[in-house]
């Protein structure tokens, strides 16, 4: 159904494009093609090889002979990181989540939300859920030109799987994307540590511009580690 429906994809036929790009592995004008998702990532090693039967057939057109014939290869198959249970649950509360902002006083339009859980250490994917989402199924056996449109035209764009494309600035999250390179460029060290006074001042004159930590914190000394914990903003800005 609907359950990361994003993450796993969809086939559909295959277009001039894709079957010219990918001559010699197998296709035709009749073969399925991954078109998202880790359908389209992985669609070589899932792909397989078809069969090949080539007979001989009388002046009729009746087969009098099978020349040669090699079986059909099936691809491989691919495991995932993803939870079921974890799965829902997050799917679950990510739904309920956004009706919730939405019916709330002076509610949010809410259109859209994402939720990745990993595992720290690994940085295997437990969990990816993106909403609104849509019916896997109705790619089976293939989509209707309406149903189509009114998934490219539906609000929130079902389609995209928020958790990893999407136009939205990343706000915190990048502080790790920061902290990382100047930890690797040794642009400061774990033990590097800047005093966060709430506020912090950069250009002149006319320029000058006072960016303020959320909610006005003042979370004093503060290492790398401190930073990120605190989401320190000011900290961020001074590395940055």
């Amino acid at each position: 159904g609907s359950l990361a429906a994003q993450t796993i994809g969809y086939v559909g036929d295959i277009t001039l494009k894709e079957l010219q790009a990918n001559q010699g592995g197998g296709y035709n004008a009749q073969s399925q093609f991954g078109q998202s998702g880790l359908e389209q990532q992985y669609e070589a090693q899932l792909h397989g090889v078809p069969g090949i039967q080539k007979i001989e057939v009388g002046p009729a057109g009746n087969a009098v002979n099978t020349v040669s014939s090699s079986p059909a290869i099936p691809g491989d198959n691919l495991y995932l990181n993803m939870d079921l249970g974890l799965e829902k649950f997050a799917s679950n509360a990510l739904s309920q989540q956004l009706t919730l902002l939405r019916s709330s006083a002076g509610g949010v339009p809410a259109d859209f939300g994402a939720v990745v859980v990993m595992n720290a250490q690994t940085g295997a994917v437990l969990a990816m859920a993106s909403q609104p989402s849509y019916n896997n199924n109705e790619w089976i056996p293939y989509m209707s030109t309406k149903n189509y449109s009114t998934l490219l035209n539906e609000t929130g764009a079902p389609l995209n799987n928020y958790a990893v494309v999407g136009p939205e600035t990343p706000g915190s999250v990048f502080k790790l994307a920061t902290a990382t390179a100047a930890l690797n460029d040794g642009v400061i060290t774990g033990s590097f540590v800047y005093d966060d006074t709430g506020t912090f001042t950069i250009g002149k004159g006319a320029n000058l511009k006072v960016l303020h930590d959320a909610g006005g914190e003042v979370l004093g000394p503060v290492n790398v580690s401190l930073a990120i914990g605190e989401s320190s903003d000011v900290f961020f800005y001074r590395l940055g």
